[in-house]
C-alpha cells in the first residue's frame, strides 16, 4: 500500500465503552440506561495537545474493540470466568465481549479484537499489566490439574474435540 493509499482510508472511530457485569451483579435499570444513551466518539486527536493527551488516546487504541455483536441479555454468570471479576462484580475488560459500546441510540454491543485482549498479563494478585503478554488461561488449580491427570485419554480427545481446539488449555 502506497503512503497516499494509506492516508487516503477512512478513520474507524472510537465508541465510549462501558463496564459489563457478573449475571445478577449490575446496578438496577443498568442495561436499559446503556440502550438511552447517545453514541459517544471518544478519539478525536483535535483534542490532543499534551503528551499526556496523547498517551491517553493510546490507551483508548489498545483498549478498543475491532469486532461488534449484539450484547447477550445477561452477563455471565461467575462459575464460568477466566478471570475474576471485581468485588462490584465488574468484569475484566480485557476479555471479549466483556465491555458493553454504544454504537447507536438503542443498541447494545459488546466487541472483541483489541489489543488489550491478548497483551493484558492478569497477575496471581489480580492486578493487571497492560501491554505484556497475556495469558489465554489463568493458571490451573490443584483440584483441576488433579482431575486431568486422572482423566482417561479418551476422556481428554472427548474435551479436546468438545472445545474446538487442537489443544487441551490448563483447567478444563
Amino acid at each position: 500500500m502506497t503512503a497516499e493509499e494509506y492516508y487516503k482510508l477512512k478513520v474507524r472511530p472510537i465508541y465510549r465503552s462501558y463496564p459489563a457485569y457478573v449475571k445478577g451483579r449490575e446496578p438496577a435499570g443498568y442495561i436499559e440506561s446503556l440502550k438511552q444513551r447517545e453514541p459517544e466518539i471518544i478519539f478525536d486527536p483535535s483534542k490532543f495537545h499534551t503528551e499526556e493527551d496523547w498517551i491517553a488516546a493510546g490507551k483508548l487504541v489498545f483498549e478498543c474493540e475491532t469486532g461488534f455483536r449484539p450484547a447477550p441479555a445477561s452477563g455471565p454468570s461467575a462459575e464460568g470466568l477466566r478471570f475474576p471479576a471485581s468485588s462490584e462484580g465488574v468484569l475484566p475488560f480485557l476479555v471479549e465481549g466483556y465491555r458493553y459500546i454504544v454504537r447507536k441510540r438503542g443498541g447494545l454491543e459488546v466487541g472483541g479484537g483489541s489489543c488489550a485482549g491478548c497483551h493484558t498479563r492478569v497477575m496471581s494478585d489480580g492486578s493487571l499489566i497492560e501491554g505484556a503478554q497475556g495469558i489465554l488461561y489463568p493458571p490451573v488449580s490443584a483440584a483441576a490439574l488433579s482431575a486431568i491427570r486422572d482423566s482417561t485419554p479418551e476422556a481428554l480427545q472427548g474435551r479436546r474435540h468438545s472445545s474446538g481446539r487442537t489443544t487441551v488449555p490448563p483447567g478444563s
